[in-house]
């Protein structure tokens, strides 16, 4: 039996809190008392970076998954086998512990580029130097894309590992009928010819949004197909309304376009976000930088089709499942990887390309495709990007890295 400390944002609605949150649920249903026993848990929540971050505290899982949160002991100086931190900056402090502990850092690199101010850590040492200086420091990344950014500090797979990111099928899966697809649709005044777009995110400039904005005018304004775009933000945390309202007055577009666009604040459940995808015809995500794109993953799960570029960090998963019965599922827009001048690395996109995929495929894209069709994409994502799976790959990783020590 080994015993664990969780350090992140377990009770926060951000994506590192979401990612622990459901790594913390299936290790403990795999590896806590009820079944195996062989993890003892210990957590302790972290400082956020805006202390306004604080009003979201809120478990929106089911009833079960909130519970086993909420029971979870919380640290109290024991002694632990290791300690997972999953918080930005990237913690290299030395943990406080009665006995030396290795530390298992999570971290991600939407532009495949990490540089010191992603970190905290001791600021008169170069990170390549400091971890050379502490071995105790492990880390995990969901993507080879993100590997990338800390291969100049550390090449030592031994110590810098791929641990994916997963979806939850229980969640996020297709309704048997379209009843509550049709009950949002008429909510939200979508009508049944008509094809909806949905993006869920921050809004920020990595996500592609300008791209989407500029696709959407030209369908809806110019070609005036039937389309309509659904973005959830996530206002409770970044200032999203505010975003997508600058970047539609910068482009120079007339308000008409906002009649278009269904925009939702505030914290959604589970459920509520996968009767969103339910409501839905494709979600679009022309990204620039993504760590993983796991909002990419869920729509898959939940039978929603996906537009994506062919590069960048979720083609991980992407590829396989589009050749695994996820044909029909994924379109793909045409994508270069370019260096910026700053040295980040980033999707170019071209926004013909979407306007296109889109405009040639409005039938393809209404088509409900069969149930077959579906349970194949279902068992091939449940098999190879359950969160199940991925827990798995961190408990044995955490076990790698005790018994080294």
């Amino acid at each position: 039996m080994i015993s664990v400390l969780f350090e992140g944002w377990r009770l926060l609605q951000h994506s590192y809190g979401n990612v622990l949150a459901f790594l913390l649920i299936h290790l403990w249903k795999q590896y806590g008392p009820d079944k195996m026993n062989k993890v003892i848990f210990y957590v302790r929540e972290c400082s956020y970076p805006d202390i306004n971050w604080k009003n979201n505290q809120k478990l929106t899982y089911s009833p079960e998954y909130n519970r086993i949160l909420k029971n979870f002991k919380i640290y109290n100086g024991e002694k632990v086998d290791i300690i997972y931190r999953q918080t930005y900056p990237y913690n290299l402090e030395p943990p406080q512990t009665p006995t030396p502990t290795p530390v298992c850092v999570f971290y991600t690199s939407e532009f495949a580029v990490l540089n010191n101010s992603y970190f905290h850590h001791d600021p008169k040492q170069d990170i390549r130097s400091y971890l050379i200086k502490n071995p105790n420091f492990y880390f995990t990344a969901p993507s080879e894309w993100s590997l990338r950014g800390m291969t100049p500090y550390l090449d030592d797979k031994k110590r810098n590992r791929l641990v994916s990111h997963g979806v939850d099928t229980s969640i996020f899966y297709r309704h048997s009928n379209d009843s509550i697809r049709q009950q949002i649709r008429r909510k939200y005044n979508i009508l049944d010819n008509e094809i909806l777009l949905i993006n869920i995110g921050a809004m920020t400039m990595n996500k592609g949004i300008f791209l989407i904005l500029e696709a959407f005018h030209n369908l809806v304004i110019i070609q005036k197909l039937p389309f309509k775009l659904l973005l959830k933000g996530m206002t409770d945390l970044y200032k999203s309304r505010d975003f997508v309202d600058t970047y539609i007055n910068h482009l120079g577009y007339t308000t008409t376009l906002k009649s278009h666009i269904i925009f939702i604040d505030g914290t959604l459940n589970y459920s509520e976000i996968n009767d969103l995808f339910n409501a839905s015809d494709l979600y679009i995500s022309p990204y620039l930088a993504e760590g993983f794109g796991l909002t990419m993953l869920e729509a898959l799960a939940s039978g929603l089709r996906v537009l994506v570029p062919r590069t960048g960090s979720a083609s991980d998963y992407i590829d396989p499942i589009y050749k695994n019965g996820g044909e029909k599922y994924i379109y793909y827009v045409d994508s270069t990887i370019i260096q910026d001048n700053a040295g980040l690395y980033k999707n170019h996109i071209d926004k013909t390309n979407i306007i296109n995929v889109l405009s040639k495929n409005i039938r393809n894209i209404k088509t409900t495709l069969d149930d077959k069709t579906y349970l194949l994409l279902k068992k091939y994502i449940k098999k190879n990007y359950s969160w199940y799976k991925v827990s798995t790959d961190l408990y044995n990783y955490f076990m790698n890295i005790i018994v080294q020590k």
